[in-house]
């Protein structure tokens, strides 16, 4: 993608290839913790250290710091982003677990999918695999899609972004598009892949 033009309609600044995945164990506790070597350096809690990451951000800041000005980036295919979200709340683990995968088709209509859950239609999972889901874009109301389903079903939640759109003649702010994990149960070990 070098040399390109970064005045395309659609440009897509990607992490990891075609996409960005996203994992995190939604076991109810976290992993064993692994060995730390003892460099006298390291002046951190270990849970602090695995949840530094989860930092709040407003929907009016990027988790990919390149977004602002893509043509200033280091590199334009390939950026670093934050992951976002919030590990607060805690559940009772269930002998059987209840996954949903749901494509949220950018959150467009996030009002009526929630009422989905509100009115009983579909049960509330333990984790729910989100995609497609926008933070900050004018078509989804300049919104964290994610945090805020995420709140209304009172989950746990890590967002990572997938690909950041560029401005275009009718948008003045790139804004980031991405993939999600929520659960009922604390998440440990986030990472984006």
């Amino acid at each position: 993608m070098r040399g390109l033009p970064l005045d395309w309609r659609w440009y897509a600044v990607h992490r990891w290839g075609a996409g960005a995945c996203l994992w995190a164990c939604a076991c109810g506790a976290p992993d064993p913790k692994p060995a730390i070597p003892d460099s006298g350096s390291l002046d951190f809690d270990y849970t602090d250290h695995e949840l530094r990451r989860f930092e709040t951000h407003l929907v009016d800041g990027y988790l990919c710091p390149d977004a602002e000005d893509p043509s200033a980036a280091s590199d334009v295919q390939f950026i670093e982003c934050a992951i976002e979200g919030e590990n607060e709340r805690t559940a009772t683990v269930a002998d059987v677990l209840t996954v949903m995968s749901w494509n949220i088709e950018r959150g467009q209509l996030l009002d009526a999918q929630l009422e989905v859950f509100r009115d009983g239609a579909l049960p509330t999972p333990d984790v729910l695999l989100l995609s497609e889901a926008d933070r900050g874009c004018p078509r989804s109301g300049d919104r964290n899609v994610t945090r805020v389903l995420a709140e209304a079903l009172q989950m746990n939640w890590a967002y990572a972004v997938e690909f950041v759109e560029l401005p275009v003649r009718d948008r003045a702010e790139p804004c980031e598009h991405g993939n999600a994990v929520l659960s009922r149960y604390p998440l440990a070990n986030v990472s984006q892949l």
